[in-house]
C-alpha cells in the first residue's frame, strides 16, 4: 500500500494544501519536482473535491487565459474564442 500520493499538477497541489493545511514535500522525478503528501482518507476527499467542483473550472479557464495570453504576447494579436 502506497503512504505517499505524487503529483507535478501546481493546482492540485495548492488545493490539497489548502484544504488539508499540510505543505508539500518535494521529490525529483525526472528532473522534475512533484508534490508529495501523506496519503489519507482527507486527501482522496480533497481529490475528489478539487476534480468535480468549482475550482477545477477555475484552473481550467486560468489555464485558458495564459494559453491565450502567451499568443497576444508572441503574435501580438488577439484570436477569436
Amino acid at each position: 500500500m502506497k503512504t505517499e500520493f505524487e503529483t507535478s499538477d501546481i493546482y492540485l497541489a495548492s488545493a490539497i494544501s489548502l484544504w488539508l493545511k499540510i505543505f508539500p514535500s518535494f521529490k525529483i522525478v525526472n528532473d522534475r519536482a512533484v508534490f508529495v503528501f501523506p496519503v489519507s482518507e482527507d486527501l482522496y476527499g480533497a481529490i475528489n473535491d478539487f476534480n468535480s467542483g468549482e475550482l477545477s473550472r477555475y484552473v481550467l479557464l486560468l489555464k485558458r487565459l495564459r494559453s491565450e495570453m502567451y499568443f497576444v504576447r508572441k503574435t501580438g494579436g488577439c484570436k477569436n474564442v
